[in-house]
């Protein structure tokens, strides 16, 4: 088991500071600040929240797209589409991060279902599809050949997919052609969040080359029915911390995502993460570093025996609990197992 971000960390000041990073990205794309300066920011910036990544616990960190111009994965894919952002720039920046920790690091990408969406300059789907299809070739490529392990591709336009069948095998068509070639040597995994998919998608997204998904379990009994959908031999991040909330989440209730994923068709353990539910920019600095670290905690806690037996020791009966969370955490998978889905 191991904990990781999904993508996305505030770029604020911690408490008792003045100025974060969001300021000085500020100036960078007003034009007020040099590239080089802004570099050297940036490498500051990463150096900064990875420590904090590692301090909390975490054991898979990111650069939290520290160097992409707008807001996280929109950004980083308009930077793709425009071409002010290369499948070169992008493994340099790994390998920047790599550099720096002596964890395991990974990087986030936008999925190509989602970067072929509201492609600028009136394109045709087709052509957008294309065109995003050979961009994530090509960032795969780059980012395999500079020796990343892992590659998080963040597909949250499949959230919107709906039910029609032909869309789901222009989906399948789409990621098998972006994904199939990079993932005989890399770990790619398919972050869906804001969200769970449509019961149309779940056979589709089972039999994509992705060793592990993000699955957004916040989203309630949708979610955990798209766990379910996944075969057990694949990994599974629990995206059960929430992104969008202050609020601290319960180790408890992280601990008992971690084993209902864990147990779901005897996938175990080893093949379990847990993660915020999607990117956590939208909070403050000093409310996201407390969040992961309720996630290094809940870490901690798991690996203090079997899984299962570790959770039902914290809270024996939690569908009683006072924790409200964890209470609607197993609300919603029992609802799943009895298939009262949306």
């Amino acid at each position: 088991m191991f904990a990781t971000l999904a993508g996305g960390y505030p770029f604020g000041p911690l408490p008792g500071r003045t100025q974060g990073f969001d300021a000085i990205r500020s100036r960078w794309t007003d034009g007020g600040l040099e590239a080089p300066a802004f570099t050297l920011a940036a490498d500051s910036y990463v150096r900064e929240v990875t420590a904090e990544q590692v301090d909390a616990g975490l054991d898979m960190v990111e650069d939290a797209f520290a160097r992409v111009p707008g807001t996280g994965v929109v950004g980083l894919a308009s930077g793709l589409r425009s071409g002010s952002i290369t499948p070169s720039a992008l493994a340099a920046a790994w390998r920047s991060l790599a550099a720096g920790v002596e964890v395991r690091t990974k990087v986030v990408l936008p999925g190509p279902w989602t970067l072929a969406q509201d492609w600028p300059g009136g394109l045709t789907w087709g052509s957008a599809r294309e065109r995003s299809v050979r961009l994530i070739v090509d960032s795969l490529a780059a980012l395999g050949s500079a020796g990343c392990p892992m590659v998080m591709l963040s597909e949250p336009a499949l959230v919107a997919a709906g039910s029609d069948r032909r869309t789901w095998r222009d989906v399948a068509d789409t990621m098998e052609a972006a994904c199939v070639d990079a993932a005989a040597s890399l770990h790619l995994c398919l972050a869906i969040t804001g969200g769970a998919p449509d019961t149309a998608g779940h056979a589709v997204l089972a039999a994509l080359p992705f060793a592990s998904h993000v699955v957004d379990v916040t989203a309630g009994p949708a979610a955990w029915a798209y766990l379910a959908a996944l075969p057990a031999e694949r990994g599974v991040i629990v995206g059960a911390v929430d992104a969008a909330s202050g609020l601290l989440d319960d180790p408890e209730m992280l601990v008992w995502a971690a084993a209902l994923a864990a147990e779901a068709g005897g996938r175990g353990s080893v093949r379990v993460g847990i993660a915020p539910s999607g990117s956590m920019a939208g909070i403050d600095r000093h409310h996201a570093r407390r969040k992961i670290e309720q996630m290094g905690l809940a870490l901690r806690l798991a690996r203090m025996g079997p899984l299962g037996e570790v959770a039902r020791a914290l809270q024996p009966d939690p569908a009683t609990s006072s924790i409200p969370t964890l209470r609607r955490l197993i609300a919603d998978h029992d609802s799943a197992r009895r298939g009262a889905t949306p």
